[in-house]
């Protein structure tokens, strides 16, 4: 049955010698695999364009209940993003979320998580400074759509956070971390945006949120695209 969704491409892979099959985020039917058959090729160089990742996509697609691999009849951009290409920062930052979403992101149907990921590539698009805290907002806000969220339980009496728990206790635990780090978890959590993170601090952060995710998404590796990252944002 033919229907029409929106979609953001995650990942792509070479099938035969001119097919791909496409992993893709829609918002009405979860995250789908579909077969693109013979698209690489000269003639069709536009049509593998439409495929790179995080672009978003009108689409009308086959849609079969439980069938592992789908069709696309009709794909075109849905928005497309000028700032982004342009911007090496920006880059970096869509290719460090392209690869967290691609090792986390449920199957289900999910139209709020959807629009969420839309939303944050729009503020992506729109941003023009102080973009050193986006990935680690987009990572807090994104837990929160899994069901993994830290609990903003820290007082100056309970000050040390639990990664494997997700809260905080009066002492430090076993697989915790220290006071002066978790001060900083507390207020990211809390949105304290009068205050400004240095570049250790934001490091900082970004390795907990990242041992979090390790730790409460099964198989979640270390994201190669944060090297990069790291090396663009710092230098």
């Amino acid at each position: 049955m033919l229907q029409k969704t929106k979609g953001i491409v995650i990942k792509t892979f070479r099938y035969g010698e001119s097919s791909l099959i496409a992993k893709i985020f829609t918002r009405d039917y979860g995250f789908q695999s579909f077969f693109l058959p013979a698209i690489k090729s000269r003639k069709k160089d536009k049509q593998t364009a439409l495929y790179q990742g995080m672009n978003l996509l009108d689409l009308v697609i086959y849609q079969k209940e439980g069938k592992q691999l789908n069709h696309i009849k009709e794909a075109k951009i849905s928005t497309l993003f000028h700032s982004i290409p342009a911007d090496i920062v920006k880059t970096s930052l869509l290719f460090f979320l392209n690869e967290l979403l691609y090792h986390s992101i449920p199957e289900e149907r999910n139209p709020m998580l959807f629009q969420f990921v839309e939303n944050q590539l729009y503020m992506l698009e729109k941003a023009s400074r102080n973009l050193e805290m986006f990935h680690h907002r987009f990572m807090l806000e994104y837990a929160r759509h899994l069901g993994i969220i830290p609990l903003d339980n820290y007082t100056p009496e309970i000050p040390f956070f639990h990664i494997e728990t997700g809260r905080f206790y009066p002492v430090e635990r076993g697989g915790g971390i220290s006071r002066e780090d978790s001060l900083l978890i507390h207020r990211l959590l809390s949105d304290q945006k009068e205050y400004e993170f240095s570049r250790y601090e934001r490091e900082v952060l970004l390795s907990v949120l990242l041992d979090f995710y390790q730790t409460h998404i099964p198989g979640f590796p270390e994201l190669k695209s944060n090297t990069i990252l790291k090396t663009i944002l710092h230098g």
